[in-house]
């Protein structure tokens, strides 16, 4: 089976990632608490050395910053994806 380079999608570069997301229409202030929130557990020492024992990289980022990303992964599946012929299964 051919890599995604050898397909011709050499601009991925993909690593599993995990986000706390929320419903499109929370409250911005609602949003901004829990991503503070995170952020806090994130920059916790216990918490930190636990997810890295279990092989997590620490990304912390804003809201902003994951929309950006998350944007960018779903138009790079959506070429694969379109490139490959897959179809919604019925």
């Amino acid at each position: 089976m051919p890599t995604f380079v050898e397909r011709g999608f050499k601009e991925l570069n993909q690593s599993i990632w995990w986000g706390l997301t929320t419903a499109s229409k929370t409250p911005a202030a609602t949003v901004t608490k829990l991503n503070e929130d995170l952020l806090k557990a994130l920059a916790d020492p216990e918490i930190a050395k636990k997810l890295r024992a279990s092989g997590y990289s620490i990304i912390a980022s804003t809201p902003e910053e994951m929309a950006k990303r998350y944007k960018a992964d779903y138009e790079l599946f959506g070429k694969i994806i379109k490139a490959a012929g897959i179809k919604a299964a019925e």
